[in-house]
């Protein structure tokens, strides 16, 4: 498992940046506000969930260790796929995101791309009670910030 990627952007398109490490380049999907705040030719560190599936690998990347439980917290609903949360991810901020979730602002959710109103509806009311309680499991890290 790939939990972390340190080195240097090489490359940046789509929503998706290439982060090099000792001559290897790792393709990273991120949200869209880690897009925009990476710099080509700049060291980064990017948090990864390391999806597998029968015919694909993909890495998903946060700048910081609580959006990526915020993402694994997300994956987790009925419906709700990597793409699918990482879209919910660059909605806002981790904070904005959590909070709609925890005040079931199911609208605000839905703004993301690809995400219905009943999907949004199920992410609220799945996760409403546990974006709390995602801070005690990521030990150390005070708040979903």
């Amino acid at each position: 498992m790939i939990a972390r990627v340190y080195g240097e952007v090489v490359e940046k398109f789509g929503s998706s940046v290439i982060v090099d490490v000792n001559g290897l380049g790792y393709e990273i999907q991120v949200a869209a506000g880690d897009y925009d705040a990476t710099l080509l030719n700049s060291e980064v560190i990017f948090y990864t969930y390391h999806h597998i599936r029968e015919q694909s690998q993909e890495l998903f990347g946060f700048s910081s260790l609580v959006a990526k439980k915020l993402f694994e917290l997300l994956i987790t609903v009925q419906g709700v796929g990597p793409k699918a949360a990482l879209a919910i991810l660059s909605i806002g901020n981790t904070e904005e995101v959590r909070n709609a979730i925890a005040n079931s602002d199911a609208v605000y959710i839905a703004r993301a791309s690809g995400v219905g109103k009943k999907t949004a509806e199920r992410v609220t009311v799945d996760l409403s009670d546990k974006v709390g309680y995602a801070t005690k499991q990521i030990g150390g890290v005070a708040g979903l910030h």
